[in-house]
């Protein structure tokens, strides 16, 4: 865990995220550092990575909540054979939680390059006791 990182959860705007957030985000900051460690510092996922990503996450995430996978509205309108019910977009449970997913994998990724590229900004001190 680096300091940004520490920074964040000592705060009480921290605490403030749903419990939902807090058992999703470990398993994102896992999955993310599991593919940098065998990609390297400077990955960046294809589309077919972060799919890769979210699915994996959301395999964990039902082991740990298989409510989150029980829709009964989704399994009705997904089987639904009306005309009306079957043009009209459906965002069901298991769709707005991978979207969900999606939208972490996608803020820890795109924080982790902010705080790559500014700390790597030719110029920025460290300040005292810094090692490289």
């Amino acid at each position: 865990m680096d300091d940004m990182d520490r920074l964040y959860r000592d705060s009480d705007m921290y605490n403030m995220y749903p419990e939902l957030y807090h058992r999703l985000y470990p398993k994102v900051h896992d999955c993310v550092w599991r593919y940098i460690r065998e990609k390297g510092e400077d990955w960046e996922p294809s589309k077919r990575e972060m799919e890769d990503m979210i699915d994996e996450i959301y395999e964990r995430m039902m082991k740990e909540c298989p409510e989150i996978d029980n829709d009964m509205d989704e399994r009705r309108y997904g089987m639904s054979n009306d005309v009306e019910g079957m043009q009209r977009p459906f965002f069901g449970r298991r769709r707005i939680f991978r979207d969900l997913i999606g939208i972490v994998l996608l803020g820890t990724l795109l924080g982790r390059r902010r705080r790559r590229r500014y700390y790597n900004y030719p110029g920025y001190d460290y300040g005292p006791g810094y090692w490289y």
